[in-house]
């Protein structure tokens, strides 16, 4: 039953396919050869010796009775049948299944067959030449097959060059990402690796710095940064990290000192940027840009405490030439945003308490959402015993405007501005009338807010209701 099932499937093979049967079967059992060899000596009726087998390649292990010819005849031969067929399917765009097995079938076969060293490098130049006057005419599925044959075939630096030169003649996309590997896995061209990566497939800047970053070319990997960053490429942070880190491990200053202030445009880096930076300057000693990166960066709205800065630059500075800068540096942090606290509190490390009253009188008139009461109070009860009546006079008009404020008729948060005040009255004024006549007013002022009357109240001696 299986001889006859054999026998049927042998009877619609064809020729190529029976001799790509044979070669498979010889490749896998040696044994497989003798067996062949026996066959055709009992059906034929040479009378020539018994055949040797030579194992020193593919093709070579098949029965010379069989491959009676030079491996470079049979490669050509098979050309002839492939290029019929190529004749065949170019211009086409659908191929048939039968076409396409043929068709994959002969690859096989030349695959095989160059691979044997009789082929030499003139046979196989010929024969990528005589593939590209058909190879731009036929689908893709058909140019791939020929890709991976290229692949075998090339066995040297000049016949990929060829290959190569003839892709570019008419390049697909596909073509490109072949062109690219092979100059280089093959051709070891990083110049023109590079050059179709960037032009062709988008390949950015910072794509390209890594590149050399990983193949230790650092020299062009800066460069490659540099061009990121003129390009606004991301990632941000990686890229300005990489630079700032190579300018100082190679004392590029200059280059250091512009990638510092360029950070300004990007705030949320710039902080790390300038720390290092300012670390760098001060263990080589370059205090004159230590000090004007200071400066540079007190102008810059970055989120950073800026009275620590401003003590920072201070320290540093020559006396008279700080007074000089100071008005500015105050400036800056007076009309900056969320930056009022730093503002007192350099305020009061420089004794400037005018300043300080001044923020405080302006509390009556800023919008509540823009006051921060909690530091206002701090530094108002810092200045009580140095100015009692404005001080009084601030917690008047909190004690005012929350009372305007309030929804929940809870005035515990309110009422401890009475008791601020009458500390004051008391403690600092040694004034119980002063007081007396305060708490008099309020009570005429808010008498129809009963249970804020009774929470003042509860503040005054029983001997002095």
């Amino acid at each position: 039953m299986e001889k006859k099932l054999l026998k049927s499937e042998l009877s619609i093979i064809n020729k190529t396919d029976l001799e790509s049967l044979i070669f498979y079967l010889s490749e896998i059992d040696s044994n497989i050869n003798n067996l062949i060899l026996d066959w055709i000596q009992k059906n034929t009726k040479s009378n020539k010796q018994p055949i040797s087998l030579v194992h020193t390649s593919s093709i070579s292990m098949i029965p010379k009775t069989i491959v009676d010819e030079s491996p470079q005849r049979l490669l050509w031969e098979k050309w002839d049948i492939l290029s019929r067929l190529l004749s065949k399917l170019e211009n086409k765009t659908d191929y048939s299944d039968d076409d396409l097995s043929e068709f994959f079938s002969i690859i096989d076969s030349l695959t095989l067959i160059s691979s044997n060293n009789e082929i030499d490098d003139t046979c196989k130049s010929k024969l990528i030449n005589k593939i590209f006057v058909y190879y731009n005419k036929l689908n893709d599925t058909i140019k791939d097959t020929f890709l991976d044959f290229f692949s075998n075939l090339c066995t040297n630096s000049k016949l990929w060059t060829q290959t190569v030169d003839l892709l570019e003649k008419n390049p697909t996309d596909n073509d490109y990402l072949f062109i690219m590997n092979i100059y280089k896995d093959k051709l070891n061209n990083e110049e023109k690796f590079l050059r179709i990566k960037r032009e062709k497939f988008g390949m950015t800047s910072w794509e390209l710095a890594k590149y050399y970053i990983n193949t230790h070319q650092n020299d062009k990997a800066i460069e490659a940064c540099e061009e990121a960053l003129l390009n606004n490429e991301e990632p941000i942070v990686d890229i300005y990290n990489y630079l700032l880190n190579s300018y100082i491990k190679y004392g590029e200053e200059e280059k250091l000192n512009k990638l510092a202030k360029e950070s300004f445009n990007h705030m949320d880096i710039t902080k790390n940027i300038v720390d290092k930076t300012l670390h760098y300057y001060s263990t080589t000693g370059n205090m004159y840009d230590y000090i004007q990166l200071l400066i540079s960066a007190f102008k810059i709205p970055y989120k950073k405490n800026y009275f620590e800065e401003y003590k920072r630059i201070k320290d540093c500075m020559d006396e008279a030439e700080f007074i000089s800068i100071r008005p500015s540096l105050l400036n800056i942090v007076k009309f900056s945003i969320n930056t009022k606290e730093d503002y007192l509190q350099i305020c009061l490390y420089e004794k400037l308490y005018d300043n300080i009253i001044e923020i405080l009188k302006n509390a009556k008139t800023t919008p509540p959402e823009d006051n921060d009461f909690e530091v206002l109070d701090k530094f108002a009860d810092h200045l009580k015993e140095r100015f009692p009546i404005e001080i009084i006079d601030y917690y008047i008009s909190v004690f005012e405007l929350l009372l305007r404020m309030n929804n929940d008729n809870s005035y515990d948060d309110i009422t401890k501005y009475i008791t601020k005040i009458q500390y004051i009255y008391i403690e600092i004024l040694n004034s119980v009338e002063k007081w007396m006549n305060f708490i008099y007013r309020i009570e005429l002022k808010y008498s129809e807010k009963i249970d804020l009357i009774e929470n003042i109240r509860k503040l005054v001696p029983n001997s002095e209701e």
